[in-house]
């Protein structure tokens, strides 16, 4: 087992080798890597971990990807958290510091000319390759070093032609074949390969292809049939359509040509779909598989063998073993990446304003009712209040308006709970200042549209129903009943009112969104967020009873399934009828999991079997006691027993200490060594014995008068 060892920083081209900030034990961690695409990881580490609160985006995780490299980093740019007390870390290889650092101009004359002129702009990084293309290239543009590498027109890949990148840490090395050429083993489909990610798909096969020309007065000239090279059980001949090319009759020998440029173009003797394998099929081949290896694939169903590359591996860090390998026709790399997501960030930029517009429609009809009674409102703004609570007199921000000119100032402010969704209005009725319920369902959702669009750290929005006065800050807004304006610049309280400080807020919350959106979508291009949810009807009957959730949508080929019926709740990563979910939930109440992780359990009794802290197994299990007051008085975990006393005053039981106390500056004042108790300082209130012989007692002798003449300590034999 291997785990991730943690950096605060590193210098420039170097790896270190020392522990860093320390090692991580986390629940997960896995690097996913493309063939000339992405190499990210993702690890998800309990919030309650050792280093947990060192975990930051811009520090980095050292772990070993794969059975060849060796251990390389991974920069973090996104930590969340989630319910049940967990993070989810996001990390992208070291490699991809290569955006952050640009190229203006430069021209080379052959492919390995070219590698030394990105070098010469990637400080830290080493550029090699194994091809000796020529060809020019050229810098036309300002962009990043990474860009030019693949994925756009102009870069390496696109002039000197086919090759596969290797990043190890900060070496960019270009292969013409990363991994290796001759296939090593087979994968058979129904043996070794019960399960596909998809369906085969046949539509593409073709053993002939035949090109044709029908003109406006029913002249038709047919084509040669050209074979493919491919043999099936029954022939299969595409027909291609080539009226629309030609404004005469042709020639057959156009036609041919037409045909000879369509095969070569087009692969019609393969499958199309991908494979992917998950860690249960990839145990059962004969041998190991890394990225850009070449396999062999036997299509039983069509009786033919072919050779396809591994184009996407996915490595378990801590088990050091491959959990999915993806196999196919090595198409995908950078520049599929980012051409295919076009279409998905182009339609949630198009949502997004529509979305942005509503919003803006949605507060002004908010506003508007009410704007005319408002205009003589104290400051000429009304604030908008977001709490996770409902409003009261008694909570903020009603219990900081303290006076009746503070309270009036407010008038019509709004209170938003984000928890219920309910909106308040604070108004003077039956004499006395209050948060009334709004019943308008339409002003709810304006005020969580604008919680969602707006900063509310501050947990307030103001809008301005007349010309604003300074204060205003940076995302207030201002409508004049005809626009709804955005501050952008903010003024202290005292300055002059600038229209230029305010801009037309549909503009702004537009920009916002689509930044919003074009963020979601590279989630989707890159990180295969979400999944499937299917309505299965298990026994046939014509009526769904079970609700899937998968990570595809045949049942047949899903590894990934959650199963919800009248039964109960079970997960299984081997499909949808495995031997044994791993997570189950049974309508009996019985709970089947091999690890529960909660931020708040309740039980009146907990019976049998063993809570286990610490170990191997659990190296951040805690557990905690607290006294009515809500003070910890005690804390049981990897590092033993530890009680609070009052004044900082500890005691210890551990393998180090043995047992000690220590005061709150972390002084020792006693302890035990082997059969001898040791101590800083002592006090006797009534007696010693020694060795049940001699016992010290306290003596006071007195006069017949009643007077102390005497006070000390006598020794008194037990015996």
């Amino acid at each position: 087992m291997a785990y991730p060892i943690l950096y605060a920083s590193i210098i420039p081209g170097t790896v270190p080798s020392d522990y860093g900030l320390g090692v991580l034990a986390p629940i997960s961690c896995t690097v996913e890597e493309t063939r000339n695409g992405i190499y990210e990881l993702e690890m998800v580490y309990p919030a309650n971990g050792i280093h947990a609160s060192e975990i930051a985006t811009r520090r980095l995780l050292k772990v070993k990807p794969n059975f060849t490299d060796d251990p390389q980093l991974f920069r973090i740019y996104k930590v969340g958290k989630t319910l049940a007390g967990q993070f989810t870390v996001k990390a992208r290889h070291i490699s991809y510091g290569l955006n952050d650092l640009s190229i203006t101009s430069g021209t080379a004359a052959n492919i390995i000319l070219a590698m030394q002129l990105l070098q010469a702009s990637a400080s830290g990084y080493t550029f090699t390759t194994d091809k000796s293309n020529a060809g020019n290239f050229k810098i036309t543009e300002p962009s990043s070093v990474r860009s030019w590498l693949a994925g756009k027109e102009g870069s390496i890949l696109d002039v000197y032609g086919t090759g596969e990148y290797h990043f190890d840490n900060f070496n960019v090395e270009l292969k013409l074949h990363r991994g290796v050429t001759t296939p090593r083993t087979t994968i058979r489909y129904g043996k070794n390969l019960m399960q596909l990610s998809q369906e085969l798909s046949s539509e593409n096969l073709a053993t002939s292809v035949q090109a044709y020309y029908k003109g406006n007065d029913d002249t038709v000239v047919l084509g040669t049939e050209i074979s493919t090279g491919l043999t099936l059980d029954a022939p299969v001949k595409k027909l291609l359509d080539c009226s629309s090319e030609f404004q005469e009759a042709p020639s057959v020998a156009d036609l041919d040509s037409i045909t000879t440029t369509y095969i070569n173009n087009n692969e019609l003797t393969v499958p199309t779909n991908n494979i992917t394998l998950d860690f249960a099929q990839i145990g059962q081949l004969k041998d190991r598989v890394d990225l850009c290896d070449m396999v062999n694939i036997y299509y039983e169903a069509y009786g033919i063998t072919v050779s396809a590359k591994c184009i996407r591996t996915k490595w378990d860090c801590i088990e050091e073993r491959y959990i999915e390998t993806e196999f196919g026709d090595a198409k995908s790399g950078l520049s599929d990446v980012l051409s295919n997501g076009q279409a998905e960030i182009k339609k949630e930029i198009n949502q997004s304003y529509k979305e942005a517009k509503a919003y803006t429609d949605a507060v002004k009809e908010t506003l508007d009712g009410d704007i005319e009674d408002l205009q003589n409102q104290i400051d000429g703004n009304i604030t908008t209040w977001y709490y996770d609570y409902a409003p009261a007199l008694d909570n903020e921000p009603a219990s900081e308006w303290t006076t009746d000119e503070e309270k009036e100032k407010h008038a019509g402010d709004l209170f938003f709970d984000n928890t219920t969704q309910f909106c308040y209005r604070w108004t003077y009725e039956d004499d006395a200042w209050t948060w009334t319920l709004i019943q308008d369902t339409g002003i709810a959702e304006a005020l969580a549209a604008a919680q969602a669009a707006q900063d509310t750290a501050d947990h307030k929005r103001r809008v301005f129903i007349t010309t604003p006065i300074p204060p205003y800050d940076v995302g207030d807004l201002w409508t004049d009943q005809d626009n709804l304006y955005y501050c952008h610049t903010a003024k202290a309280e005292g300055e002059n009112f600038e229209s230029s400080d305010w801009g037309l807020a549909v503009d702004k919350v537009t920009a916002s969104v689509m930044e919003a959106a074009i963020r979601n979508a590279t989630e989707l291009i890159t990180g295969n967020l979400g999944g499937y949810v299917i309505l299965h009807d298990s026994n046939g009957d014509g009526a769904p009873d079970e609700l899937l959730i998968m990570d595809t949508e045949d049942i047949t080929t899903a590894q990934r399934v959650w199963r919800w019926n009248a039964s109960g709740l079970g997960y299984s990563n081997q499909g949808y009828d495995p031997a044994s979910f791993e997570i189950a939930i049974t309508s009996q109440g019985e709970i089947v999991a091999d690890f529960i992780t909660t931020g708040t359990l309740s039980a009146d009794l907990i019976k049998g079997g063993i809570l286990q802290l610490g170990s191997n197994l659990n190296q951040n299990g805690t557990l905690q006691v607290y006294d009515e007051a809500n003070s910890l008085i005690a804390q049981l975990d990897n590092n033993g027993l530890r009680m609070f006393g009052v004044d900082g005053f500890y005691i210890v039981v551990n393998t180090t200490d043995g047992f000690a106390g220590y005061d709150a500056q972390n002084n020792r004042l006693f302890w035990v060594n082997e059969d001898e108790f040791h101590q800083k300082k002592s006090v006797i209130e009534e007696e010693i014995t020694l060795c049940n012989k001699l016992r010290f007692v306290p003596i006071e002798v007195y006069d017949s008068n009643n007077n102390l003449v005497n006070d000390g300590i006598g020794l008194v034999s037990v015996v």
